[in-house]
């Protein structure tokens, strides 16, 4: 093993810096360049420190070509991430502006399936939709349930509506009446958004619902049907 040459001022700083530093990995590779500085063999320093002679061959190797940058922990560098920045460009994009359905799918949302099948189809990349979710957390995308929004309000069609039950409301009529009911906002389910937003969903309306409902006269006989956004409302059918 080669000999390391430490002055007594830097001796004496470093054993000060070794009896402050809280990091084990730290203090153990001054203890072993102190030690091999006062001359110790590796076996004898392996066995006062209780480590292996090789850790302490590589420790007095580093402090010889890199000098205190020996004590400092190696970047250990991953593999390679398997999404690129055009892959997760389009992914952000995608998930925060983009509809399936503008890309041909028949979904009214992204999932991670459905995204590594569209990098797959754009000739991108291939990678499972775990890889993707991970891709999604990375960006601050969270799968959250998105509100509904209504549309804005108008007086004329609500003026018109109230005017057609008004106008039902003047026939003096008898009926046998039955009815169902039909719900026009969507079910709202969970979606990919950022962290922190909560992503806008456009719905036909706050507790809209279509009502369709069937009468027969009692007087003629006839079958009428009803549709309309209230009970007893908007149009009036007639079948013989």
């Amino acid at each position: 093993m080669q000999s390391i040459v430490i002055v007594p001022k830097e001796r004496k700083d470093l054993i000060r810096k070794m009896k402050r530093e809280s990091k084990p990995s730290r203090r153990l590779r001054m203890h072993i360049t102190l030690l091999a500085a006062e001359g110790r063999s590796p076996t004898e320093i392996a066995r006062t420190l209780f480590c292996s002679r090789t850790t302490v061959y590589s420790i007095v190797g580093r402090f010889i070509r890199e000098g205190r940058a020996a004590f400092d922990d190696r970047q250990r560098r991953g593999p390679a991430p398997l999404v690129d920045d055009s892959a997760r460009e389009l992914i952000e994009e995608l998930t925060e502006e983009g509809s399936p359905i503008e890309r041909g799918w028949l979904r009214s949302r992204w999932s991670c399936k459905l995204l590594a099948l569209e990098l797959f189809k754009e000739r991108l990349l291939v990678v499972s939709r775990e890889t993707v979710r991970r891709v999604l957390h990375r960006l601050e995308f969270r799968w959250r349930r998105p509100r509904p929004v209504p549309p804005p309000k108008d007086p004329k069609e609500k003026r018109k509506r109230l005017e057609d039950i008004l106008d039902m409301l003047r026939r003096e009529r008898s009926f046998f009446q039955d009815e169902t009911k039909l719900e026009t906002n969507p079910k709202v389910g969970l979606c990919w958004m950022r962290k922190g937003e909560q992503r806008k969903l456009k719905t036909p309306g706050n507790n809209r619902k279509v009502w369709i409902s069937g009468a027969l006269e009692f007087s003629t006989g006839r079958f009428h049907w009803v549709t309309g956004e209230r009970k007893n409302a908007d149009l009036i059918h007639e079948a013989a």
